[in-house]
């Protein structure tokens, strides 16, 4: 389970069974006898093409995000969302920041 902020709360509501979802509602129940991965593997191939955007891999969008969490809050945020119990395996998702060690490197000379 995973959290889900306002924001994306709004975009996934149509497709949520209740008025107002509780923490314990999934969102994309996993249909009996299907294997998940290849399911979300193909939800977000289908997406894409709607969208007429380039075609992306749910991999390249958990490392998108990973990279996003960690350069706006910490590496530890970005271990807690991607669910990892150790931070090495985030570090290969979510890359260290140019633009924070440039800034580190103007303030401090």
């Amino acid at each position: 389970m995973l959290p889900i902020g306002p924001k994306a709360q709004v975009m996934l509501k149509k497709y949520l069974d209740r008025e107002e979802p509780t923490s314990e509602q999934f969102v994309f129940p996993r249909p009996e006898g299907k294997c998940c991965k290849r399911l979300y593997y193909l939800a977000v191939v289908d997406a894409c093409k709607k969208a007429g955007v380039p075609r992306w891999s749910p991999n390249q969008l958990r490392h998108a995000a990973a990279k996003e969490v960690r350069y706006k809050f910490d590496l530890d945020h970005a271990q807690a969302v991607l669910g990892h119990a150790n931070a090495r395996m985030t570090e290969r998702y979510a890359d260290v920041s140019f633009e924070k060690a440039a800034k580190v490197a103007r303030e401090i000379g």
